[in-house]
């Protein structure tokens, strides 16, 4: 039964922000209320629904639109200041989403819901991004352990949170979680983009390489929020070169026909008539499909307890988004050393290299203490 209701909210939402005019009862408002909030996609609803019969709706959705459009005031600020401080202390970096990502898309930072400030940096500069953040007063909140080197093709950014202003940014050096082959960054930068930001010149990724980045990025998250998607949908209103953007994703070019599929599907986007044989890719469908039940479903993938059900099937789906290839190249990863070996059985630094060959045993000997009881039981 909260399936259902989800997904009549949910294609509530899709059909308004297609320019229609669902019809809705009082009762609906509470709970499209919340699924905007869920979806991330209050101030484009706002904007739609100025004049629409159901008043109360857009008079409960205007105090959310304003709330996020100082935030994102602030952000914008924030963003701009470090771009200026990276590129005086010769740092380079392209930002990723957040307000440069809305001003780019959008048109206006307030129109696209973000919580933070993504920006990637060559992997060579992140010790002297990370001493930069901290020198303005961030803080990191190390979610990993670095303790071996595996944290540099495992994960994909660090996390710095600033207590006074409340703003927090995502530092990558990587564009998503390994392993696995990505464009390198003077790549990336050769085909990036500026968007002004309060006057001030902001790097941002090339349209062929931003729709290949928030397609895998949606995609990950199975476009539990509808964001995402509208994302796709207004960067599709922009000029891509379709060669370029199969050249960019590689073995990842069916996550970016699904994600064209599921935005023409929820808000009409005009998609390529030359690219119709890749998007009738078989792939690129059933993705498009197991994608629904994210939808369909009020699921928060960052929550601390996450159901069962949800927890497997989206490590089957992410399975799924993988080419034959990085799904060998996954499964080879696992017999390298993890921080649990070392704190399993801890060594000095100078033979950490034994972790390498002993791995298996360690990994054996992690499940057996799982399995066996409790003790004093």
């Amino acid at each position: 039964m909260q399936e259902k209701r989800i997904q009549v909210e949910t294609e509530w939402i899709t059909a308004a922000l297609r320019g229609e005019k669902p019809a809705m009862t009082e009762a609906d408002t509470e709970a499209l209320l919340e699924a905007a909030v869920h979806h991330r996609l209050v101030p484009q609803l706002a904007a739609v629904l100025s004049g629409h019969e159901e008043e109360r709706l857009t008079a409960a959705l205007q105090p959310l639109r304003l709330q996020h459009m100082f935030f994102a005031l602030r952000l914008a600020g924030e963003t701009s200041r470090l771009a200026q401080l990276f590129n005086q202390r010769g740092v380079e970096l392209l930002m990723l989403k957040g307000p440069a990502l809305a001003s780019l898309l959008y048109g206006d930072t307030g129109q696209r819901m973000t919580s933070d400030i993504d920006m990637l940096v060559p992997p060579e500069a992140l010790d002297m991004a990370a001493c930069l953040l901290r020198s303005e007063g961030y803080e990191e909140n190390c979610y990993f352990s670095t303790v071996l080197p595996d944290w540099k093709w495992r994960h994909h950014h660090r996390t710095f949170y600033h207590s006074h202003t409340d703003v927090k940014v995502e530092l990558h050096w990587r564009l998503h979680p390994g392993p696995g082959k990505e464009p390198a960054f003077r790549e990336l930068a050769d085909r990036s983009q500026t968007e002004k930001l309060g006057g001030v010149p902001v790097p941002v990724l090339g349209n062929e390489d931003l729709f290949s980045f928030l397609s895998v990025h949606g995609a990950r998250h199975g476009w539990s929020r509808l964001r995402w998607l509208y994302d796709i949908h207004q960067l599709m209103k922009r000029k891509l070169d379709f060669r370029l953007v199969k050249q960019v994703m590689g073995d990842l070019h069916p996550i970016g026909a699904s994600a064209l599929i599921l935005s023409g599907a929820c808000f009409g986007t005009a998609l390529p008539v030359h690219e119709k044989r890749w998007l009738m890719g078989r792939k690129a469908t059933v993705l498009a499909e197991q994608a629904f039940y994210y939808m369909y479903r009020d699921i928060e993938l960052h929550a601390e307890h996450v159901s069962r059900e949800t927890a497997s099937y989206h490590q089957a789906y992410q399975r799924s988004l993988l080419s034959w290839r990085r799904k060998m190249l996954l499964a080879a990863s696992f017999f390298y050393p993890y921080p649990e070996d070392v704190k399993l059985l801890p060594l000095p630094e100078r033979i950490h290299f034994l972790y390498v060959p002993i791995r298996p045993f360690l990994w054996a000997w992690r499940r057996s203490r799982r399995a066996s009881p409790a003790e004093g039981s």
